[in-house]
């Protein structure tokens, strides 16, 4: 359950960081060519060459938060997914996020009209309440999970077929409504998600969606892997974890849940 809290985000900023990249600049071939290198090499544990692919972009579309976000989402899936944590700098990390979003709001400010400014503005929110999940801030997580969503709002808002967006509705939904120890601290004053309208949400990403849809497998899996879940379903996790693997050989398998108990 652990290691389903520190992915919720990981996965809303690699989505939306390829959302960003290959929407907001157009020349669709050349920066998908480079948004789905970067995030093969994210997936594969890549990162030194992950942070080439960052330079690269970051020369060509100079002054778009993307780069700020991208750079953010190597640090913490090497921090949360089996790097050495030792050489994580917790107080540098969160300076980051923190310069990370108060840039991007500018660039809102400035780029009302542009769904991609959204939703990297509720990634960044999204990764911000992840890291205070690790350190049990329970409360301040729950708002920024909050301020994500209102974000992704705004991008479908401007852009109804933008179903990446959904992927970290769905997200929230589902682990509001299925993380009874988060929800136990805050049922006072919150309302609790919809396990199967965040499920349901995530499967359309995965189906429809355009960059989001490896990511959406990955957590459908956890999910499916998840013995407290409505939708534990170990066959389903087998097939989709073949699929997955076959695009991501370098992922380690250990960071699937429970694999090993049932011979994956």
């Amino acid at each position: 359950m652990k290691r389903l809290i520190l992915l919720l985000v990981s996965v809303i900023i690699i989505y939306a960081f390829v959302g960003v990249v290959a929407k907001t600049f157009g020349n669709r071939g050349t920066i998908n060519s480079m948004a789905e290198t970067f995030m093969t090499h994210v997936y594969n544990f890549e990162f030194d060459t992950a942070r080439k692919d960052i330079k690269k972009i970051e020369a060509k579309f100079k002054g778009h938060p993307f780069v700020l976000f991208a750079e953010l989402l190597v640090d913490w899936i090497n921090y949360t997914e089996g790097g050495d944590k030792s050489l994580f700098n917790h107080k540098q990390f969160t300076r980051k996020v923190k310069s990370a979003r108060d840039y991007t709001k500018e660039w809102v400010k400035k780029n009302r009209y542009d769904p991609n400014g959204y939703l990297i503005l509720g990634g960044i929110y999204g990764l911000k309440g992840n890291y205070e999940l690790l350190v049990h801030d329970f409360i301040a997580a729950y708002f920024d999970g909050k301020s994500a969503v209102k974000y992704m709002h705004k991008a479908i808002e401007l852009k109804p077929d933008f179903y990446d967006a959904y992927f970290g509705i769905g997200l929230f939904e589902y682990y509001t409504a299925t993380l009874p120890s988060v929800v136990k601290v805050l049922s006072m004053f919150i309302s609790t998600g919809d396990a199967q309208k965040g499920f349901d949400q995530i499967m359309l990403v995965k189906e429809k969606g355009c960059f989001a849809k490896q990511t959406a497998a990955l957590v459908l899996i956890r999910i499916h892997l998840d013995e407290k879940s409505p939708f534990f379903d170990v066959e389903k996790a087998k097939q989709l974890i073949k699929e997955f693997k076959k695009d991501h050989p370098n992922y380690p398998e250990s960071n699937f849940t429970i694999i090993d108990k049932y011979n994956l």
